[in-house]
């Protein structure tokens, strides 16, 4: 199981390279907004509050449970304890989180991005 830690790490850094393409992508349409515009767009997408929401938790969960985790290897290498399974776990999670990272992104690109509709 061990050797899975490199398809895991090479995956987060894929979903980070993907993520950080999509923030600027944001950071650049961000800029061109009317912040009326982008006010009446947030407040009137409940699916999207909803959906970061719910993502903002998961990686806030995870991520802690990642620095809690981490400390808890650092101790076990600390005391001598040699204990394979955790690092599997925690290598595992990285592309979970980066994932959801990702995802939250492209989140904002879709709202960003929502062409007014014609009435």
């Amino acid at each position: 199981m061990i050797e899975l830690i490199p398809y895991f790490t090479a995956f987060s850094l894929i979903f980070a390279f993907i993520a950080t393409c999509i923030s600027i992508s944001n950071l650049l349409r961000w800029k061109k907004i009317e912040p009326d515009t982008m006010k009446a767009r947030i407040f009137l997408n409940k699916s999207f509050i909803d959906n970061n929401f719910k993502l903002t938790l998961v990686i806030v969960i995870i991520a802690g449970g990642l620095v809690s985790l981490h400390s808890l290897l650092e101790y076990f290498e600390l005391v001598g304890l040699n204990f394979k399974g955790f690092y599997i776990f925690y290598y595992g999670l990285l592309p979970v989180v980066t994932g959801t990272l990702m995802l939250m992104a492209y989140i904002w690109y879709k709202l960003l991005n929502v062409k007014s509709k014609q009435i």
